[in-house]
């Protein structure tokens, strides 16, 4: 089952992808494993988001990417003294500010 499922996220259109992850969700439903009647159950509930992720290959690599950043941050740290500072630190490190100095294009007329 779980070699199936793994498979069913290459999927392009979304009735195939529904009409593939239905499948698998009776199949779990019918094998008389409890762990699996549970996860086809979350399935079930949660399969309108599944093919919306599958069809617009959507993930959530980039927060994890910025959590990661933040987890590095305070250990780098050894912890703040407030939590201001620490938001202010997350603020600099990762809110791809631009700290360039612009200069100033004066006309003079």
């Amino acid at each position: 089952m779980k070699e199936v499922a793994r498979g069913l996220w290459n999927y392009r259109v979304r009735g195939w992808a529904r009409r593939g992850w239905t499948k698998l969700i009776n199949w779990m439903s019918r094998s008389r494993l409890k762990p699996m009647v549970a996860k086809a159950r979350m399935l079930r509930e949660h399969l309108w988001g599944i093919t919306n992720a599958i069809v617009l290959r959507a993930t959530n690599a980039h927060l994890e990417s910025t959590n990661a950043k933040i987890q590095a941050l305070k250990k780098r740290a050894c912890g703040y003294r407030n939590r201001d500072r620490f938001r202010h630190a997350i603020l600099f490190h990762c809110g791809k500010l631009d700290l360039h100095p612009r200069l100033a294009t004066h006309t003079v007329s």
